[in-house]
């Protein structure tokens, strides 16, 4: 039976005793009411702790998993890292390792273009069979130049072919075609 109490101020109700308790409870006296006043306020205090201890509980195992995981990533950072050590020339490698430094989303890009998802998820074996074969030679190696033109590809830089005009300056070759007064855009018949 839930009754309303009286007004507190403005808004708010203030809870009174018949909203807990059985109305033929409150006729059996006031120590009886106060009595179970307190038991319920009891039960009222144990389901709040277990409340706070079930929101605890799922806090610390969402941390659990956050650290987990960033234990995981970190593990694959690691492999990833002796990965592209030993498959770049040291100059590609400083190159790509400055490139992290500066746009990490370019270099992970770029990482993926050069090794596929099956050569990330068998990390381990690779790094086993490169330590067993001991190593790959320099001249196998993944050049500087190669990795920047993975960079051009993941950037969307497609390569121009410049030619110098007579006057000095600078002009693209299909521009230079386009302007040209030879060209009429059609095959001439011979």
């Amino acid at each position: 039976m839930v009754r309303t109490g009286k007004l507190k101020g403005k808004t708010g109700k203030v809870e009174i005793l018949e909203d807990y308790i059985d109305p033929d409870l409150v006729k059996e006296g006031y120590e009886s009411r106060t009595k179970r006043w307190k038991e319920i306020n009891h039960e009222k205090d144990v389901a709040r702790e277990k409340w706070k201890e079930a929101i605890l509980a799922k806090k610390r195992a969402e941390l659990e998993a956050h650290a987990k995981m960033m234990e995981q990533l970190n593990i694959l950072n690691v492999k990833t890292t002796w990965l592209l050590e030993n498959t770049l020339t040291p100059e590609a490698f400083e190159w790509l390792d400055e490139l992290r430094k500066n746009d990490f989303q370019c270099c992970d890009q770029i990482v993926r273009s050069l090794f596929d998802d099956d050569v990330l998820s068998a990390l381990d074996d690779i790094i086993r069979n490169v330590n067993q074969s001991g190593g790959i030679p320099v001249e196998n190696r993944i050049n500087l130049q190669d990795l920047v033109m993975a960079w051009r590809r993941v950037k969307g830089i497609k390569g121009k072919i410049m030619v110098q005009q007579k006057d000095g300056g600078m002009i693209e070759l299909g521009e230079m075609v386009r302007e040209s007064k030879d060209y009429r855009g059609e095959e001439e018949d011979g």
